[in-house]
């Protein structure tokens, strides 16, 4: 009998007895119909009291049962320790169960389910995702089922769907493998992938199980392990970079072109030096302190006494952070990716598959709080190693080993749900540290710990500062001790259940010979966190015993710095030293720490009388003589990377920073274009091109060269160009001033390269160099200049640090809010008076620190730059004295974005102000004035994709499209001079030449080229196809009712009647006078051939003048009508501004003339002109059909066209000009797709909402808008450049087609896919 059935039997029996009680008390008594109703509550509170006390019975029986069967379960606690340690998998069963239900992978062992080599896809093609969330549902769904609080070890059917969530990636997302005479090969391309994905999904629906898993070992047996063989050329690297930027992933694309990348070294295969794995395995000690087997006792009750864990979770968190994940960065040993988990974060129409997230958080809840068996954590910690090869300081003899440094990958679910929940937890457990330690969620880390370092030694110029080095520090703290610091930590204490479960198995790591023991996994979520909480409790005694003589400390991770008088520091160091290494195995390496002072002679004269202490060294320069050398030699030490010493070991680390960026510059561009980058005398960037008698001519080779300039110029603006930024915002502006000219000249001259223009001949004082200058919104190229930028740089990094030093309370709860360093604050801000002590910020200013005066010169002098503003809206009019103050909080929440939109505001009026001084015809000016921010596009636009199809495959225009933003060198170069106003340097051989027939002359700029008349090729009506196809494709890919080139718009308004019906008359009657004479001579049997002669010519001449004014529209040419045959229709959701539901849409180009040429200041005042100007032809051209058509009179209004026109409202006005600029009414079309792709495709598309797909897909249309269009110009000089009999001789105009739509959609198509195989065959 179940405990339920127990306390409900109980319960009955004592309402039995209740009922018997009832009926002995009516048998001796007669009471009143009161004293009945009293007796009958009474029973019914025995019956409730009775039911409770057996649901309570129940329940104590059931929690006796559980605890009963946990006691039975629980391991002594070193028996649990060691099974912890090493968990045993579940072993695989004998042989097949041959059933078609979840055992079908029971007799497949875990080493070749997971771990044997099987080549994966790259990411889950659409139209399997929903199906994959599906299947991943239902197996999670399996495992609730399964999973048991009372019963997690030794539970067969929890093991057996654990094993099957493991495995599912790797049973429906493997390549196809496919079997040749000879070994075996692996297929990637669509044609063989899709059946193969298709076949696996339909044995799942059919309850195939056993079928899924065969192939699966079957796939398994014929996969060809990896030879192990890394190619380290730089070919390899060109294409892992263009492979990393086609993933989005450019900060990884940019490492593998740094001039520190040196490759892998190998790991695996007859390429493996066993030095090298020798390196990571002495990196990964052995365990020597055994972590404990129970943290809780049977109840659940922690064992250390103190708080009860909470419960972490992830809920509400995953699909974002799914939805973020970089698709192939990093997979485990097992090969998934997160591009597979990325695929399930979407809205899907499937019930089924929508549950996913919230299984997966669900699962994660689990996972995170160590309920899973012990066998999943051992699997789940397993990590791949690498071995990178760390840049020699001098070079390795021939035959010796690199020194390498360990990468580990562990699994991305495993990263992605850890990551949730320790970015829930950072600032708690950053807050717990009280400022010692910055390296867990405190913002601002950098900048405030070197602040307190520099302020305690300015304060104190005979005090030292230590830099602390520890050996191996995340590889070989004692895990034991870790998990305690853990349990001590409340900001922490929540993750001890996760570190035990995790960390105590001694996990694998394929690729060396050990097991990953003790320490951290170096690059886990986690690691951070785990690592400043060991080392917690000694650096808290260690800052005790300095800051009570004055001095500091402070730890960023395993870095830390310690001030103080020598006498107090080395003596606490050597306490720390031996404390930490007793209680955690981390060693301090004394000879690996360095010592500063301002004289030199203080540090010196302590360590030479105190040999204990000899083995530290001070900081200094390769070339300094530590033992003799006087101050100013060069002494000093980097703290987190920023120089802090004498002036001259300031400026050597400064220019050997400039100089790795040099080089990485240098490295990036020989790789990828194959250009040479030197030093000239005068320190300055040269550029050697490759050796080129025809480098200053346009040829087929370099306009057909794969978009290694478009790569080039993506990585030097998003990853290389803030690499500088750091030292402006940490040091004050007068010492970067020459290193930040120098950045700016680095950048400038490589961007000479990659434009195929002159900025550094033009100097920093150019309108040109001006306008790059300016960001992206204010359409420049946003190369900020770095010398200018040095002054707010570093006062809004001065300023966030002081804002973020002192005490604050709540406004509403009044509890005190702990600053960064309030005794910093008050040392800085504090003046005692006679009669009180004030607090104020100016008083940091008043020059009894020299870091305040840099302060207040930084800050003033980007006052100035700004023109000393006034409007109190301004955030550089506030006073200098004032910069801390409380009503400044949401103004200076960003100081330095707010400077630099002030700042940029100011250049921007500099530059347009410039700009308006020259002449109206100068090209610079009237590209200024014509561009857009959207037309910057071009500049960050990522032209990388993947593509799997072979060289030799057909190219579809499908996968030609995904091409589309990839430029080629030359058309890259053309696009910066359209876009500058600035000569073409292919183009400058030719000036003066005559243009075909058009009288006009090459002039340098295109312009020429652009405009001119009578050239062949009909490029203008190439370049407005181009546009028309582009805005076709979005709508109908926003499903829109829409069409192109309308020819029967207004043929179907044009009269029915006959032209000449006076004459169709005369010539009826005469057909019908010869018919009658016919007629009458057959009766007679007369000669009719004569008459038959007659009949027929009657006949041609009726067919020939019964022609309808419809019919004579229709019979002229396709060209001829293009007047009035509008070049798209459009029918939206809701009429817009203007128009109705549905309206017509034109396109028209402008080439150039003189609506480029006047004096309006107005931005794409030519285009709007030129598009307004659309509607009031269209009036003017159905009036003259009607006019010629329907019988209306000259200028009369009124006619079927007209009011057919005027029906459907405004027609839509689309123009591009001759700088790719286009007109109002383009983006309004814009804003109308995207809204109803939007509406369309957010949910299955990973948006959470509509509004935030809305802003993406906008911004992505626009882009590719911009860069099209822009390119249009490009291309277009390019196709009338490379057109026989147009330069220099007189051209003949091109024939037009026939079929001019088909023409137009053919050639486009074909232009496209033409494109798309030569970027496809540069890639391979």
């Amino acid at each position: 009998m179940s405990v339920l059935d127990s306390a409900q039997a109980d319960s009955y029996s004592e309402h039995l007895n209740h009922i018997q009680l009832d009926k002995k008390k009516n048998k001796s008594t007669v009471g009143t119909n009161d004293a009945t109703t009293d007796v009958q509550d009474a029973v019914k509170k025995a019956q409730r009291e009775g039911r409770k006390k057996a649901t309570a019975a129940a329940k104590a029986k059931q929690q006796a049962d559980d605890l009963a069967q946990r006691n039975a379960a629980r391991l002594p606690e070193d028996d649990e320790a060691a099974s912890r340690a090493n968990p045993t998998l579940p072993p695989p069963s004998a042989a097949p169960t041959l059933r078609q239900d979840w055992s079908a992978l029971d007799h497949v062992s875990f080493e070749t389910l997971l771990w044997d080599p099987l080549r994966q896809l790259r990411n889950v093609p659409k139209r399997f995702r929903q199906r994959y969330a599906e299947v991943t549902t239902t197996i999670l769904d399996y495992v609730e089922e399964s999973h048991d609080m009372n019963h997690i070890e030794n539970n067969a059917e929890l093991n057996r769907a654990l094993k099957w969530q493991l495995a599912v990636h790797r049973l429906f997302l493997r390549q196809a493998v496919q079997k040749k005479k000879k070994g075996f090969r692996t297929v990637s391309a669509a044609a063989f992938r899709k059946p193969a994905l298709d076949r696996r999904f339909k044995m799942w629906d059919d309850g195939d199980y056993q079928g899924l898993v065969k192939e699966l070992l079957e796939d398994l047996q014929n996969t060809r392990p990896s030879s192990g063989k890394v190619d380290n050329s730089e070919s390899a690297i060109k294409q892992r970079a263009h492979e990393a930027a086609a993933d989005g992933d450019r900060k990884k694309a940019q490492s593998y072109l740094n001039a520190t990348n040196k490759g892998i070294a190998p790991l695996t295969g007859p390429n493996a030096d066993p030095r090298v794995i020798e390196q990571l395995n002495e990196k990964n000690p052995v365990r020597q302190e055994n972590m404990p087997g129970h943290l809780t006792d049977v109840y659940g009750n922690p064992l250390d006494k103190k708080a009860k864990f909470e419960r972490i979770n992830v809920q509400g968190q995953l699909f974002r952070k799914f939805r973020r994940l970089l698709p192939n960065k990093g997979r485990g040993p097992s090969g998934n990716s997160n591009a597979y988990l990325k695929a399930q974060a979407q809205h899907f129409d499937s019930a089924l598959a929508n549950r996913v997230i919230p299984m997966h958080e669900w699962f994660a809840e689990l996972y995170l709080n160590g309920d899973l068996p012990k066998w999943y954590y051992y699997v789940t910690s397993a990590v791949t190693m690498i071995a990178l090869i760390k840049p020699a300081k001098t070079p390795l003899p021939e035959g010796d080993a690199p020194d390498v440094r360990p990468v580990a990958m562990g699994e991305v679910w495993r990263r992605a749900v850890v990551s949730c929940a320790v970015g829930k937890e950072n600032v708690a457990i950053g807050a717990s540290y009280e400022g010692i330690q910055v390296a867990v969620g405190v913002k601002d880390a950098s900048p405030k710990l070197l602040t307190l370092i520099r302020a305690t030694l300015e304060a104190n110029p005979n005090f030292v500062v230590v830099k602390i080095d520890l050996r191996n520090a995340y590889n070989e703290a004692h895990r034991a001790a870790v998990l305690q610091s853990l349990l001590d930590n409340p900001a922490t204490r929540k993750f001890a259940r996760y570190f035990h479960a995790s960390m105590s198995p001694k996990s694998r790591m394929f690729g060396i010979g050990v097991l990953s023991e003790t320490g951290v996994q170096q690059g886990a979520p986690d690691a951070t966190f785990e690592f400043t909480q060991v080392i917690h409790q000694d650096v808290v005694e260690l800052h005790r015993v300095v800051t009570e003589a004055g001095g500091a400390c402070c730890f960023y991770s395993d870095d830390g710095y310690v001030v103080g008088p020598p006498d107090v520091v080395f003596p606490a160091l050597k306490q720390f030293q031996t404390s930490l290494f007793a209680r955690t195995n981390l060693e301090l390496v004394e000879d690996k720490c360095e010592v500063y002072s301002k004289d030199p002679a203080i540090a010196r004269d302590y360590l030479s009388k105190n040999p204990e202490f000899g083995k530290f060294n001070l900081g200094a320069l390769p070339d300094v003589d530590t033992t003799e050398a006087t101050a100013g030699a060069g002494y000093g030490i980097k703290i987190l990377g920023v120089p802090v010493g004498d002036l001259r070991y300031i400026e050597t680390i400064l220019t050997n920073k400039v100089t790795s960026i040099r080089e990485d510059i240098f490295n990036s561009t020989r790789i990828l274009d194959g250009c040479n980058l030197s030093e000239s005398s005068d320190d300055s960037i040269g550029l050697e091109e490759p050796v080129n008698d025809e480098a200053e001519t346009l040829t087929t080779e370099d306009s057909n060269r794969g978009a290694d300039l478009q790569l080039l110029q993506n990585l030097l603006l998003v990853c290389l160009l803030p690499r500088f930024d750091y030292w402006l915002q940490n040091l004050p502006p007068h010492l970067t001033l020459k290193h930040a000219e120098d950045v700016d000249k680095i950048f400038l001259r490589v961007l000479d390269h990659i434009a195929g223009q002159e900025f550094t001949e033009m100097g920093e004082k150019s309108l040109i160099v001006q306008r790059i200058r300016l960001p992206v919104k204010l359409c420049g190229a946003g190369l900020d200049s770095k010398e200018a930028k040095r002054h707010a740089s570093y006062a809004g990094t001065m300023i966030k640090v002081v804002r973020s030093l002192a005490n604050k309370h709540d406004e509403i709860t009044g509890e005190l809010i702990p600053g960064f360093n309030h005794a910093l604050w008050l040392k800085w801000c504090s003046e005692e008076t006679d009669d009180e002590t004030t607090v104020e910020l100016k008083h940091f200013f008043d020059g009894r620190s020299r870091m305040g005066t840099h302060f207040k010169s930084a800050y003033e002098h980007t006052q100035f730059l700004a023109g000393n503003p006034q409007d109190a809206e301004n955030v550089l009019s506030i006073k200098s004295e004032d910069l801390a103050d409380k009503q400044f909080e949401s103004v200076l929440r960003k100081p330095l974005k707010a400077f630099k939109s002030v700042l940029d505001t100011v250049r921007g009026k500099v530059v347009m102000e410039g700009m308006l001084q020259l002449p109206v015809d100068n090209t610079s000016r009237q590209a200024f004035i014509h561009t857009s921010v959207h037309m910057t596009s071009f500049l960050r636009a990522s032209g990388e994709i993947r593509d799997d199809s072979k060289v030799e495959e057909e190219m579809t225009l499908l996968n030609a499209k995904r091409y589309e933003n990839t430029l080629s060198d030359s058309c890259l170069r053309t696009m910066w001079a359209v876009w500058l106003g600035l000569k073409i340097k292919w183009l400058e051989p030719f000036i003066g030449q005559p243009i075909g027939k058009s009288g006009n002359t090459v002039d340098g700029y295109g312009g020429g080229i652009i405009k001119s008349r009578y050239m062949c090729g009909d490029h203008w009506r190439k370049r407005h196809d181009k546009l028309k196809l582009f805005l076709y494709d979005i709508m109908l890919w926003a499903k829109m009712k829409c069409a192109v080139e309308v020819y029967d718009e207004f043929a179907r308004f044009i009269s029915t009647n006959f032209i000449d019906p006076a004459g169709v008359q005369a010539a009826t009657a005469t057909l019908r006078e010869v018919d009658t004479r016919l007629t009458a001579a057959k009766e007679k049997n007369e000669d009719v051939s004569a008459i038959l002669e007659e009949h027929t010519a009657a006949q041609v001449a009726l067919d020939k003048i019964s022609i309808t004014h419809r019919q004579s529209y229709s019979g002229k040419p396709i060209r001829k009508q293009q007047g009035m045959v509008p070049d798209g229709s459009m029918e939206t959701p809701t009429a817009q501004v203007g128009s109705k539901k549905k309206c017509l849409w034109e396109v028209k180009t402008l080439n150039g003339g003189g609506a480029y040429t006047t004096t309006s200041i107005i931005r794409r005042h030519a285009v709007a002109a030129r598009a307004k100007a659309i509607q009031s032809e269209y009036q003017r051209k159905a009036v003259e059909l009607d006019e010629k058509y329907n019988g209306f009179q000259k200028g009369q209004r009124g006619g079927p066209c007209n009011t057919h026109l005027e029906s459907m409202g405004l027609v839509r006005q689309i123009a591009v000009g001759r700088f790719g600029e286009v007109s109002r009414h383009t983006m309004i079309i814009v804003k109308i797709c995207a809204d109803m792709i939007a509406s369309n495709t957010w949910k299955y598309s990973g948006y959470n909402t509509e509004n935030d797909a809305r802003a993406c897909i906008k911004n992505y249309i626009t882009k590719r808008l911009s860069i099209s269009c822009l390119r249009g110009v490009a291309v277009l000089l390019k196709d009338r450049f490379d057109m026989p009999g147009s330069i220099g001789v007189e051209g003949k105009q091109q024939k037009k087609s026939k079929n001019y739509t088909k023409s137009a959609l053919y050639v486009a198509g074909k232009a496209m896919i033409e494109d798309a195989c030569i970027h496809r065959e540069a890639r391979r």
